[in-house]
């Protein structure tokens, strides 16, 4: 039987990302946003195996692992750590709180459900690795909705992704790059502008709450740029726009303003839009 999954995990991108990767695998993912809510779902679920952020307020990882191994209940179950930070003896540290394994952030897409799976039984594993013997690769944004973007519209097409958080990047490639864009990150506005600058893309993609300048600090200075001044450009929040933002949209010449969470097929269809694309538009 395919391995029950259960994601603990403060961040909704962090979340998001961790969810997607194993649903897209085959496997049955539950979640939690915070330790006691990861407890009383390990209590309750009973899942094959718990991934879960080690930095979390209010019980972090360490305490989450160390309550679970007390349950007799859910001694077979396998403990994955998921942590930023790597320091000397933390491996120690980690397997010593109870952890099967730990991977560090940020994680490779390509690689992470692979990595997970090598705790699972051979029959707990998607039943795509069983049949074919050797390591799965989570499936691609492209396999959930193939006619999201077609090839032909997609090749050669450039994005610049802006955003100051990694994870956000890493989500935002995995589902663009397997639909045949061409995806260059900037993790501030100083070197968005100089990369859309030295090479203009066809598409920029931001955050709009970043630490430094915001979304709409880049997009006032693309629009000064006679050069970057009808490149498109949609913004991606994590709450709905205001009032005053939503009347700048005409203009600044926002494209489309997309709220998280983040539905792959979805974000497929509207940069395709933001793009011109006819099949889309």
């Amino acid at each position: 039987m395919v391995a029950t999954i259960l994601v603990v995990e403060d961040d909704p991108t962090s979340l998001s990302l961790l969810t997607y990767l194993f649903s897209k695998a085959g496997y049955q993912v539950h979640t939690a946003a915070d330790g006691p809510a990861g407890l009383e779902a390990a209590e309750r679920l009973r899942p094959d195996l718990v991934v879960m952020d080690v930095q979390m307020p209010v019980m972090d990882g360490f305490e989450l692992a160390r309550r679970v191994r007390a349950d007799d209940a859910l001694a077979g179950t396998a403990l994955v750590a998921v942590t930023a930070v790597a320091m000397v003896g933390d491996r120690e540290k980690i397997l010593r709180a109870g952890f099967d394994a730990y991977i560090t952030k940020p994680i490779v897409p390509e690689e992470f459900v692979g990595q997970v799976e090598e705790l699972l039984h051979p029959d707990q594993r998607a039943v795509a690795r069983a049949s074919r013997g050797a390591p799965r690769r989570a499936a691609a944004p492209a396999a959930v909705a193939p006619a999201a973007v077609a090839p032909a519209a997609a090749s050669g097409r450039r994005i610049l992704l802006v955003d100051d958080r990694d994870d956000n990047l890493v989500l935002l490639r995995w589902i663009l790059e397997p639909s045949g864009y061409a995806v260059e990150t900037a993790s501030d506005v100083t070197a968005a502008v100089a990369k859309a600058g030295a090479s203009r893309p066809d598409l920029i993609l931001s955050d709009v709450h970043m630490a430094r300048r915001s979304g709409w600090d880049l997009i006032r200075a693309v629009r000064s740029d006679p050069a970057l001044a009808e490149v498109p450009v949609v913004l991606i929040s994590a709450s709905s726009a205001s009032s005053p933002e939503v009347e700048s949209f005409e203009e600044l010449g926002i494209k489309d303003f997309i709220v998280r969470p983040l539905d792959p097929a979805e974000l497929l269809a509207r940069v395709a839009v933001a793009l011109g694309d006819p099949a889309e538009a």
